[in-house]
């Protein structure tokens, strides 16, 4: 359903609006995308109507071509994918508050008084 979304939103940036059953079919077929990639699919489906004279006018073929173009980084690159999800899991979310040490940082060594 994200996927949907997100290519959604990227062709509306065109002025683009196809059927849920587009994006539905297509978002089925990529889930290794990033977000980014399924931005970079959009446009290319985007560029290629306008070249072939139909602007605004995305089809499922066209969706489909280019999408046979991006070999997501997730198949170009498994194992740096991997390392980033496992690191993911120990790391500290960003919307998570720093913890302070009562220590705090030690930085004696770094007066010039």
């Amino acid at each position: 359903m994200e996927r949907c979304q997100i290519l959604k939103i990227h062709l509306e940036r065109f002025g683009i609006e196809v059927p849920q059953e587009y994006l539905e079919a297509i978002a089925a077929s990529t889930d290794k995308f990033s977000g980014a990639e399924l931005e970079t699919l959009a446009s290319e489906a985007a560029l290629l109507a306008f070249d072939e004279g139909r602007p605004q006018q995305v089809t499922l073929a066209d969706l489909e071509n280019c999408q046979q173009n991006i070999t997501p980084l997730a198949i170009q690159d498994a194992a740096a994918v991997e390392r980033m999800q496992s690191w993911s899991k120990i790391a500290r979310p960003a919307s998570s508050p720093v913890q302070v040490s009562k220590k705090g940082l030690r930085t004696s060594r770094f007066r010039t008084n």
